[in-house]
C-alpha cells in the first residue's frame, strides 16, 4: 500500500505533471502561491515523493492540507510520508483523522495495515487486510492479497506468502509484480516443481491466453526445462507478437540450449517491441559473441554502455571479445573498467589475468589470478591459468605450487590432477607424476587427451599412452 499512490500518476497521465509542477515551483518562488486544486496538489505530492524528494512533497502535501483539510487522499499521502521517515506515531495520528472523516473507506485501512508492517506488527496489519478483502468486490481484491502476500514475507512466513500470491494472479494473470515475488518464494522454498501445476491450469483452462504461457514459461525457465520453456514462450508469442518480456525470456533459452542464432533473432524481437535497454543490448551482444561474430557483439555491447555506463557486463563483454581478436592491450582498459564497477567478479579477474598473460606482463597477470582465486576458490580454470604463467617462464615448481593449492581447494577436479602430473614430469618427479596421473584417469579418463599438447615428444606420448591404456574402460 505504501507504494499504490504511484498508481496516481497512471491515473493523470492525460495532465503536463512537469508543466503543473512548474508551475508550482514558479509560484513558490515568487511567494506567490498559485490557487491549485485538491487533484493537482496529489499530483504534485506524488510526484516529489516518486523523485524521492519527501522534503518537498511533505510542504506541498501541508499545503494542499491547509487548503483542504478534508482530503482523504493527502491525508493518506501525509500517512505514506511519515511512515518513509519513520515518524509512526504521527503517522498512526494522520490515519486516525483521516478515519475520522472517511469512516468506512478501505483504503484508510490499508495504509493503516501498511504502517503496522512496517514497524513489524505484521499479525495486526494481516487481521485489517483480511477484513478489507472479505467485504471488497472481487475486482478490488487483487491488491490487497498481494498486499498480505508481502506482508508474510516480510515477516518471512514464505509459505502463506505464496498462497496470497497465487490468489492475486488468479484474478489477474498479468500482474507482473505477484508473479516475480511467487518465483522469488517458490525459489527459497524449492518448491517450483511442486506448485507446476498452478500455472499449467491456466493453459489447460485457456489455451489462448498469452499471460499463461509466459507464466508457464517462466515456471519452466526456473526448473532449468528450457526445452519446455521455449515452446511456451513461442506460444505466448504467436498469441501476442508485440510481447517484450516473452520474447527476451525466448531468447535466454535458446541461449541456454546454445541456440545461439535463434537467440539473435528473439533479442531483436526485444528491440522491435520495446525501448532499448542495456540489459537487452547485452543478451544480444552475448549471443552475437557465442557465434564468433565479434565485431557485432563489441558494437551492441557499446550501444549498452552508452546507455548505462555502469553497466559491467558490458564492458567485460566488449574486453572479452577483444581478447578473442588477439586485441589484448585493448582488452585490458575495458575488463579494467568492469573490474572497477564490480570487484567481486572471478570472470572478470580471470581475463585481465589471460590479457596481461598475453601481453608479456606475468606479474600483473598472476596478481589477478590470485584475486580471483579468493574470490572463487572453487573456479578451475583461475588455477590451471595461473599454473600456466608460471609453466611458461619455466618455473614448474612454482607451477607445481599452485596447482597443488587448486587440487586441495578442489579435489574431485580431474584437470587439475592431469595439469600436475604434466608440471611433475617436467620437473622430472616421474614417480609422484604417475601417482597424480593415476588419479585424473579415475576422475576422468575421458579428459587424458589434454596433456598430450604439453608433450610434442613422441616418445614420451608413447609412455603416457602406455599407462592410460590400462584405465581404459
Amino acid at each position: 500500500m505504501l507504494d499504490d499512490f504511484e498508481d496516481l500518476s497512471d491515473e493523470t497521465r492525460s495532465v503536463d505533471v512537469e508543466a503543473l509542477v512548474k508551475k508550482y515551483e514558479d509560484s513558490a518562488r515568487d511567494n506567490n502561491l498559485a490557487y491549485f486544486e485538491e487533484d493537482q496538489l496529489a499530483i504534485i505530492t506524488d510526484y516529489f515523493f516518486i523523485k524521492a524528494q519527501n522534503q518537498q512533497a511533505m510542504k506541498v502535501c501541508e499545503q494542499g492540507l491547509s487548503q483542504y483539510p478534508h482530503s482523504l487522499e493527502l491525508l493518506l499521502m501525509r500517512a505514506q510520508l511519515l511512515a518513509h521517515e519513520s515518524r509512526f506515531k504521527e503517522a498512526h495520528a494522520t490515519i486516525d483523522m483521516a478515519e475520522l472523516f472517511n469512516p468506512s473507506d478501505n483504503d484508510v485501512q490499508l495504509m493503516r495495515a501498511s504502517v503496522h508492517s512496517l514497524t513489524g506488527e505484521f499479525t495486526a496489519a494481516i487481521t485489517i487486510l483480511e477484513a478489507v478483502v472479505a467485504r471488497v468486490p472481487k475486482e478490488d481484491q487483487e491488491l490487497i492479497y498481494f498486499q498480505i502476500g508481502q506482508t508474510y514475507l516480510a515477516s518471512s512466513d514464505l509459505k502463506k506468502a505464496v498462497i496470497y500470491f497465487k490468489k492475486c494472479i488468479e484474478l489477474n494473470q498479468e500482474s507482473e509484480a505477484a508473479l516475480y515475488e511467487l518465483l522469488f518464494c517458490l525459489d527459497e522454498l524449492d518448491e517450483m516443481e511442486k506448485h507446476l501445476p498452478f500455472y499449467q491450469q491456466f493453459v489447460d483452462n485457456d489455451p489462448y491466453s498469452f499471460a499463461a504461457w509466459f507464466n508457464l514459461g517462466v515456471a519452466f525457465s526456473r526448473l532449468a526445462r528450457f526445452e519446455e520453456s521455449i515452446d511456451a514462450f513461442t506460444y505466448a508469442t504467436d498469441i501476442k507478437e508485440n510481447l517484450p518480456s516473452a520474447w527476451f525470456n525466448l531468447g535466454n533459452s535458446f541461449m541456454n540450449t546454445e541456440q545461439y542464432e535463434r537467440a539473435v533473432e528473439a533479442f531483436l524481437n526485444v528491440e522491435r517491441y520495446e525501448e532499448a535497454t542495456a540489459d537487452t543490448l547485452t543478451h544480444l551482444a552475448a549471443s552475437y559473441e557465442k557465434l564468433e561474430q565479434y565485431e557485432s557483439a563489441i558494437k551492441k555491447y557499446k550501444a549498452a554502455i552508452a546507455l548505462d555506463d555502469d553497466w559491467d557486463e558490458a564492458w567485460f563483454g566488449v574486453a572479452s571479445c577483444l581478447f578473442e581478436l588477439d586485441r589484448a592491450y585493448e582488452s585490458i582498459t575495458f575488463v579494467k573498467k568492469a573490474i572497477e564497477l564490480n570487484e567481486f567478479s572471478a570472470d572478470y579477474l580471470l581475463l585481465l589475468g589471460d590479457a596481461e598473460s598475453s601481453v608479456g606482463n606475468p606479474v600483473s597477470a598472476c596478481e589477478a589470478y590470485e584475486k580471483a582465486s579468493v574470490l572463487d576458490p572453487e573456479y578451475p580454470d583461475v588455477w590451471l591459468q595461473w599454473s600456466e604463467v608460471h609453466h611458461e617462464q619455466e618455473d614448474y615448481k612454482l607451477a607445481i605450487e599452485v596447482i597443488m593449492e587448486g587440487i586441495d581447494t578442489i579435489p574431485d577436479e580431474a584437470e587439475l590432477f592431469y595439469r600436475a602430473a604434466v608440471y611433475l614430469i617436467l620437473d622430472k618427479r616421474f614417480a609422484e607424476a604417475y601417482n597424480y596421473l593415476e588419479i585424473a584417469l579415475t576422475l576422468k579418463y575421458d579428459l587424458h587427451t589434454c596433456i598430450f599438447e604439453f608433450f610434442p615428444n613422441l616418445e614420451m606420448q608413447k609412455k603416457l599412452f602406455k599407462i592410460i591404456e590400462q584405465y581404459k574402460k
